[in-house]
Order: structure tokens, then C-alpha cells, then sequence
């Protein structure tokens, strides 16, 4: 039932999936026709911008505080296939709809021909991800893999079934209590995690201060997400479902669902990917106050004081009044300074903390900048650069 994909993890894209669920993003942020939007992500694959862009955002301006390069290379290939095909043959090359290897390979070189020459040129000898399925060919997806092969030795198969997809989170956590937190294997990850950091991307573990708990302790933290509901996940589903079937069009993120895929299609031209450098500035050239709202994933978890500061500064500079902005955090204690202009909607984040069926962050937040937000208006059209 559960199998290890065999590609090595380091071999990967950083991250080409998503990274929570949108149904949060639409409750939060409201995206829809003349809204314009900034996505500021950290390793991330865009599909926040996507998302936004998708659902009729007259702009959004992507950003990654860590790899801008991988965030350009992912959003034109992403937009470009979605121009190219149609809906089930863009799921079949991310990996969310079964394909035959023939199907794969034609679909694989459709998108490679479709792509600019400079990006052609970097994602050919890359060749194997698309034909793998792009959600699937990301080191999340490796390190998930390993967890699901690992608690295919652990728990019984008789009942996997019920740790994937059991009626009720007690049901599901009592599964994974019983065969997987098991107390010699809780005492070597403590051991080990005490000397060496396992999951985390060095930013995050220099920025934060719950990478080092949860590096010792991860099996509580993995007992979390059993207990939400791997089977039905956004963020898990495609990876614990058999890939035969399809997946169903409610763990698909919101711009690949039906009646909404159109929108991805024409979505390039209202896209513009922000070249960066990691530590720099927010490098944003447009007039303050002209945009809606902001997404942050949790890039606060990845940024030390100083740079999560200036990154702050540089949002609330161009959010227009009462604009929303969503961020995630595993921290403790909250990452946004009282002293910026940004304070906490506590209505709007519980909420949005309601629709989440990822629960993976420990704090889902909606900031508003100070003021009444103004009536929509259609904005400027941006596009993907390089």
C-alpha cells in the first residue's frame, strides 16, 4: 500500500507543490477581479501566486526570500503548461491525475517545447521530473515518501487503512500512538535529534526556535497530522492516495478545480516574479499603498529580527488601507512587531484558522494594515520576468 519512492531527496526541487491550504488564502485575502496581491514565499513553489493570479487577481507580485531563481523557473513552467493544455493533461504533469508513461513522455515534451528558450534549457535534462509528476518530484515529497514507508513497517496492514483515512482524529491518532510511537524509537530520534538537524532548512533552523524541539520530538508532530487527516489533506492526499485513481477535485488547490483552470490559463500576464537575492530588501518598485493584500506562508519563521523587520516595512509600505495579510508560523510566540502598523484580526484568523485542513502551522494569522480598505479597482497588468 505504501511504497518509497527511490529518487534521492537532495536530487529534488526544493519544493514544487503546495504549501497549505488555499481554502485559507481565499478566506483570508478574498482574491478576485482588480485585487492585486504580493506572495512572498521561502523555498516555495508559488502556487499561493498561482492561486490568486488564478482566481482573477489583476496582479501578483511572487517573491521568495530564499530562492527567487527556483520560484521563476517553477512559475513559468507552471503558467506555460497551463496555457498549453487542458485541464487533465496539466494535472497529469503535475502528478494529480493517473497517465500512462507514453502519456507522460508526450506531455513532457509538450511543456519542454512550449517553455523560453533559457527555461527550456534548464528544465530538459530535468527531464525525468515532469514524467515523475511535478508535485511528486520535490523533497517534500521524498521526506514524506520515507515517513510513509517507514509506518508501512510499523503499523499493520490491516490498519493503514484506518491511520490514512479513519472516521475521526482520535481514531486515526490512536492508530499511530499504538504502532508507531513506539518508546525505543521516540528515545533514538530524541538522541540523534539532539546532535543533528534532520528536516529542517538551515534558515528556518537559525531563525526559529521550535525547529530544535520538534527535531527531537518529531513523532508528537507527525501524530498531529495523522490525526487531521492524511487521506484528505491538500497538502498530504495526492501522496498517500493510489495514484490510479483520481484524486478528488476538493484536495485539488482552488485555481485547478473546475470553472476555475481557465483563469490559470490566462493568468501569465498578471504574474510578475520578483528577482531577489537571499537577506536583500523586499525589491518592489511600485507605487506605495497599491496593493490588497499579502500572503507571507511562514517566511517569519525563516527570517531573523532585523530581515523579517525590513520585510515587514517594505509590505506594509505597499498595502493600501485595511488590507489583509495571511501569515503562518510554528513558533510559539508571535513574529510580527506590534510597533508596524499591521495589527491582528482575531475575527478574520479564527476564521481562517476553521477552514484550514492542513494543520500543520501552529499559528494561522490575518493582519490588517490600519484604515478602511477602499471599492476594488482593476489595476495594472504584470507579467513573469526574468
Amino acid at each position: 500500500m505504501l511504497a518509497l519512492n527511490p529518487m534521492p531527496a537532495l536530487q529534488r526541487l526544493t519544493h514544487a507543490g503546495v504549501s497549505d491550504d488555499g481554502e485559507v488564502l481565499i478566506e483570508a485575502l478574498a482574491p478576485g477581479p482588480g485585487r492585486r496581491f504580493i506572495s512572498v514565499s521561502a523555498h516555495g513553489a508559488g502556487e499561493a501566486a498561482l492561486t490568486l493570479a488564478g482566481l482573477g487577481a489583476a496582479g501578483v507580485l511572487a517573491y521568495d526570500v530564499a530562492d527567487a531563481a527556483s520560484l521563476l523557473r517553477l512559475l513559468t513552467l507552471k503558467l506555460a503548461a497551463a496555457h498549453l493544455m487542458g485541464r487533465e493533461d496539466y494535472l497529469a504533469v503535475m502528478g494529480l491525475r493517473a497517465a500512462s508513461r507514453l502519456r507522460r513522455a508526450a506531455l513532457a515534451d509538450q511543456v519542454l517545447r512550449g517553455l523560453p528558450e533559457g527555461a527550456r534549457g534548464w528544465w530538459a535534462p530535468r527531464r525525468r521530473w515532469l514524467m515523475e509528476g511535478l508535485f511528486h518530484a520535490d523533497r517534500q515529497a521524498a521526506f514524506f515518501a520515507a515517513f510513509m514507508w517507514a509506518l508501512a513497517r510499523l503499523v499493520p496492514t490491516e490498519a493503514q487503512q484506518t491511520l490514512l483515512f479513519g472516521p475521526t482524529p482520535e481514531a486515526r491518532a490512536a492508530v499511530f500512538r499504538a504502532h508507531a510511537r513506539r518508546g525505543w524509537l521516540e528515545a533514538a530520534l530524541a538522541q540523534l535529534g539532539g546532535r543533528v538537524n534532520l528536516f529542517f532548512p538551515a534558515p528556518e533552523w537559525a531563525a526559529s526556535e521550535y525547529p530544535k524541539a520538534l527535531n527531537r520530538a518529531p513523532l508528537q508532530y507527525l501524530e498531529g497530522l495523522v490525526a487531521a487527516g492524511l487521506g484528505d489533506s491538500p497538502l498530504f492526499g495526492y501522496l498517500v492516495r493510489p495514484r490510479d485513481e483520481a484524486l478528488p477535485e476538493r484536495l485539488l488547490p482552488p485555481h485547478l478545480r473546475p470553472g476555475a483552470f481557465d483563469g490559470l490559463r490566462s493568468a501569465a500576464s498578471r504574474v510578475r516574479v520578483v528577482a531577489s537575492e537571499p537577506g536583500a530588501p523586499l525589491p518592489l518598485d511600485e507605487a506605495p499603498g497599491g496593493h490588497h493584500g499579502a500572503y507571507l506562508s511562514n517566511v517569519v519563521d525563516y527570517l531573523a529580527e532585523p530581515a523579517r523587520r525590513q520585510l515587514l516595512e517594505a509590505l506594509v509600505a505597499r498595502l493600501g488601507p485595511g488590507a489583509p495579510v495571511l501569515v503562518y508560523s510554528n513558533e510559539a510566540w508571535g513574529k510580527v512587531p506590534a510597533d508596524l502598523g499591521l495589527a491582528l484580526d482575531e475575527a478574520a484568523s479564527a476564521r481562517a484558522r476553521a477552514v484550514d485542513r492542513a494543520a500543520i502551522y501552529r499559528r494561522v494569522e490575518v493582519y490588517r494594515t490600519a484604515g478602511t480598505p477602499p471599492p476594488s479597482d482593476p489595476g495594472p497588468r504584470l507579467r513573469v520576468v526574468s
